[in-house]
């Protein structure tokens, strides 16, 4: 699974950090519906994150993310963004261990679902 494309990370990351949807649509030349589009896909985008995390426990395979070689302005948005991903996973009460393999294409980071869901069954 790939991470959203460097514009609409920088959205996504604009919106949390209080900034209207007409502020981020005007600056982006954009609508504000479609501004609001892509904060929903991000949620959504988190909603599968959270699902590929429970079948890669079931399965016990690993998941992971990758964030390609690029310029440092843009890496440091894609690692923004991956930081607002673990944010909201741990949000929803998610125990996840982060892992990271730097290859000759960039970083791969692993992600796994370590939450102990035994003790919510007590």
């Amino acid at each position: 699974m790939e991470l959203f494309s460097q514009d609409k990370q920088r959205i996504v990351l604009e919106r949390e950090r209080g900034h209207t949807l007409q502020a981020i649509a005007l600056r982006r030349g954009i609508s504000y519906q479609r501004v609001q589009t892509i904060v929903r896909e991000a949620r959504e985008h988190i909603d599968r994150l959270e699902m590929h995390l429970l079948v890669s426990r079931k399965e016990g395979v690993a998941f992971g993310l990758a964030i390609p070689n690029q310029e440092q302005q843009y890496r440091a948005i894609a690692l923004d963004y991956l930081a607002w991903i673990l944010d909201r996973l741990r949000a929803r009460d998610l125990d996840i261990e982060v892992t990271t393999k730097n290859t000759s294409e960039g970083i791969i980071v692993f992600l796994e679902d370590q939450t102990n869901y035994s003790e919510e069954e007590e």
